[in-house]
């Protein structure tokens, strides 16, 4: 999704005030997780290298630091 999103032009980058803002003013806002859940930051340039799909494709979105009350997945 960050690469779709990034294809876009949208900031993946964004500070957490901007993105507080996002929520507030549109109702939506994505979390670039590098940026904001450490161990995913660690995981990830090793993850880049497989070049496959891993357990972290799963467990991403279900060890989400903010809670979401709702979350849209995709599938493959």
């Amino acid at each position: 999704s960050s690469d779709l999103l990034d294809s876009f032009g949208i900031n993946l980058a964004m500070s957490a005030e901007d993105t507080r803002k996002a929520v507030d003013d549109i109702g939506v806002a994505f979390l670039f997780a590098p940026q904001y859940h450490g161990g995913v930051r660690h995981a990830m340039p090793v993850r880049q290298t497989m070049k496959t799909r891993t357990i972290f494709n799963i467990l991403g979105p279900l060890i989400n630091p903010a809670r979401p009350n709702i979350e849209l997945m995709g599938v493959y």
